[in-house]
């Protein structure tokens, strides 16, 4: 069923399309070029310009090999391919107007007058994230730490109950079913008490989810709702770029996100994978204003409007008993962000650890630095684990997963897997000082493409939940693989290499 449904969808249908129009265009190349012998030299030509491009390029070699290859080997298709997807940057205009609309937002948040300046670690960790995404960390916040989707879920109902102004929804899945249904239902209720609510959902995450009218039903009820990238028959790179974060948002006051989308099987509701683990994160106080900010950049970029900033922001945030730091981080493609932020984040994480490092991934498709990084942080005398799924959502991503296995289990680093079914957390935790929830997967597609966030913390009590939550889902349901145990076949070190290669492109 699940198969048919995507099949027949308006994704699969639009994909189809484009599909099409790489074939007919690398075919027409390869006929131009047979045909006309000039044409077989401004092609040489072309190809030289765009390898020596790529070689230039501003992206990891990792990225750019596999276009390299690509091109070397298939020249027709590859050059087809990249022409259509292989600059992953999209245009000065629309650049340009991105640029304009977060720095209006940006510009409008307050700064706390307290830095964190006492561990120069934690503090250099926080002015990156400051330099980069304009957020500061902030003193006196909230958190709390959700362990699954039902906790989440259990606990974002109550949260939407109490909206009196307005609720922000930022999804890249939504999902017909329980968790929608319940969801729906609250907010035509707080409609009808005059509570304003803004949704935005990605096209393409959505896409095979519900129809191209679900936006429009939406609007109708009086929900203010955008489809990020809307995903049209015609090849563009901005089909590349897609909005990944899961945020919601309640009267400025109160902010979720993490790995958790609107969609039955984060609930376990439905099972396609086996038991679903993810995680979430709940933040009270000034620091829910950078939430808002993150929020509003896009949903003003998609819409054409200006929603301002200082009408959905609480200047005067009730002073939490929380401890530590609490710091929200945005990342996306270039050249909306100069940097990848959220790689960045996470190498940082990794380099400063000094006792352990805990960390909850779906998949492990990475740069190399990563990699190395791990091991460097295991010979350094850090305990470092990971947790990946048993029950693989993408037979080939899994793969690729594995593959990755090898190098980190001769360094000595543990490796569990989820052994009832999927986890599709992404949580980092460290020396009961550093802990980040969010959207961003150990892959390319996160660290390049999409549009991803975070929350960073130091010393917050969450932090130890974290933790904990590692250790008992590890202990309890976690097969751990060893040098001993682990054992890819002869096909899959095929498909590996295969794979290996093009990882980056997926």
């Amino acid at each position: 069923m699940r198969f048919f449904k995507l099949f027949f969808s308006r994704i699969a249908i639009v994909a189809l399309v484009i599909v099409l129009q790489i074939a007919f265009t690398s075919y027409g190349i390869y006929y131009m070029q047979n045909k006309y012998p000039i044409v077989s030299g401004i092609m040489s030509v072309l190809c030289l310009l765009i390898l020596l491009r790529l070689i230039d390029y501003d992206e990891p070699a990792s990225y750019k090999i596999p276009w390299i290859t690509l091109i070397l080997i298939f020249p027709f298709v590859g050059l087809a391919m990249y022409l259509f997807f292989g600059n992953c940057r999209m245009s000065k205009k629309r650049a340009a107007y991105f640029e304009d609309v977060y720095s209006v937002t940006q510009n409008a948040i307050p700064e706390p007058d307290v830095e964190l300046k006492k561990n120069v670690m934690a503090y250099g960790q926080s002015q990156y994230i400051l330099n980069t995404c304009h957020f500061p960390a902030y003193p006196n916040c909230y958190s709390k730490f959700l362990n699954s989707g039902e906790a989440f879920f259990a606990c974002l109902k109550e949260e939407l109950r109490k909206a009196k102004k307005y609720i922000f929804l930022e999804y890249f899945i939504i999902d017909k079913g329980q968790m929608w249904d319940e969801i729906h239902e609250i907010l035509l209720n707080k409609i009808n008490e005059g509570v304003s609510v803004y949704l935005m959902y990605d096209d393409i995450g959505s896409g095979s989810k519900v129809s191209s009218r679900f936006a429009s039903k939406l609007i109708k009820e009086g929900i203010k709702t955008i489809r990020f990238n809307k995903f049209y028959p015609v090849i563009s790179v901005i089909h590349n770029h897609r909005d990944h974060r899961k945020i919601t948002i309640i009267d400025g006051l109160v902010g979720f996100t993490g790995g958790i989308n609107i969609a039955d099987e984060y609930i376990n509701v439905t099972h396609p994978f086996g038991v679903w683990k993810d995680c979430a994160v709940m933040v009270k106080g000034p620091v829910v204003d950078s939430l808002v900010a993150i929020f509003l950049q896009n949903y003003n970029v998609m819409s054409r409007r200006q929603l301002f900033i200082d009408d959905f922001i609480v200047h005067e945030h009730n002073v939490e008993d929380g401890k530590g730091y609490i710091q929200v981080y945005g990342s996306g493609p270039k050249p909306v962000y100069k940097e990848n932020i959220a790689l960045d984040v996470y190498l940082n994480i990794i380099n400063q650890a000094k006792k352990y490092l805990y960390i909850m991934t779906p998949y492990l498709i990475c740069d190399y630095s990563v990699l190395q990084a791990l091991v460097l942080a295991k010979r350094r005398g850090v305990d470092v684990r990971l947790m990946t799924p048993y029950k693989p959502d993408k037979k080939s991503v899994n793969i690729l997963t594995k593959s990755n296995y090898r190098m980190l289990l001769d360094a000595g680093v543990r490796i569990f897997e989820f052994k009832p079914g999927f986890v599709h957390s992404k949580m980092f935790v460290a020396d009961d000082e550093y802990g980040v929830v969010g959207t961003v997967n150990l892959d390319y597609r996160s660290f390049i493409h999409h549009y991803e966030c975070g929350v960073w913390m130091y010393k917050t009590s969450s932090i130890l939940d974290m933790k904990n939550d590692f250790l008992n889902t590890a202990k309890n349901d976690g097969l751990e693989i060893t040098k001993e145990n682990f054992h890819l076949g002869p096909i899959r070190r095929l498909l590996k290499i295969i794979l290996s290669l093009f990882a980056p492109l997926l």
